[in-house]
């Protein structure tokens, strides 16, 4: 999972097709952000099971070299290409374990409110940043031995 990345919202081919996920990858790390060079990629799929309703299924991409997986990512975070991404509805991340995502659900909400009143907001591995500090809700104490 460490040299993998996530890519939603990449449109599917139509059903009884044979969908190419690796060029259509290429494509959107060509054309939207804009990397020239050659990227080597060992597979690129999306999951058998069916995502929601009217949304196509994110497709795993695993890269051979987890530099270039970093600069993909990294370039997916500047202001003009997520703006580019934001507006064909694309998102790029991390592919995390089940145990990490589901920690992350919880406070997802108290994210959105935080980022939404202009607070500095990361998830750290588990665990939800706000302005650099540790959230804890209530009394649900975040136990450390990890």
């Amino acid at each position: 999972m460490k040299d993998n990345l996530v890519f939603y919202g990449l449109p599917e081919a139509s059903p009884g097709t044979r969908e190419d996920c690796k060029a259509t990858v290429l494509n959107v790390l060509n054309k939207i952000l804009d990397i020239q060079k050659d990227i080597m990629i060992d597979s690129a799929y999306r999951p058998t099971q069916q995502s929601r309703v009217g949304r196509p299924r994110p497709v795993i991409v695993k890269f051979h070299y987890n530099q270039q997986r970093e600069m993909v990512r990294k370039l997916s975070f500047e202001a003009e290409k997520q703006q580019i991404l934001k507006q064909q509805n694309i998102g790029i991340g991390v592919q995390l374990p089940m145990e990490v995502r589901e920690a992350r659900k919880p406070p997802y909400d108290v994210m959105r409110q935080a980022k939404n009143s202009g607070k500095d907001v990361r998830f750290v591995g588990k665990d939800l940043q706000l302005n650099g500090q540790i959230y804890k809700a209530g009394n649900q104490e975040r136990s450390d031995n990890q």
